[in-house]
């Protein structure tokens, strides 16, 4: 059994589609850009620098594109940058 060619007579459409195809949409909530960084702490030792919900936000992204730690940090950072958030550095 062969395998069926199809022949594009639509270059503009296909070509619309196969850009569709790996495009990014990430919906993100107020509350992650407003939390975003952890409240001051009068406890020893190094303060932490962001919050527990952005740390959720970034190991999500993580999760759903199987990224190693340090892939996801730059990934998480051109997304924010993407959306005019600029929140690691």
């Amino acid at each position: 059994m062969s395998k069926t060619r199809y022949k594009v007579r639509n270059w503009p459409e296909y070509t619309r589609a196969l850009k569709n195809r790996f495009r990014l949409t990430v919906l993100v909530s107020e509350d992650i850009f407003s939390g975003w960084y952890a409240q001051r702490e009068e406890k020893p030792g190094r303060p932490r620098r962001y919050s527990d919900t952005a740390v959720e936000f970034v190991l999500t992204l993580r999760t759903l594109f199987n990224l190693p730690l340090r892939g996801c940090e730059g990934f998480a950072g051109d997304v924010l940058g993407i959306m005019g958030r600029c929140f690691i550095s």
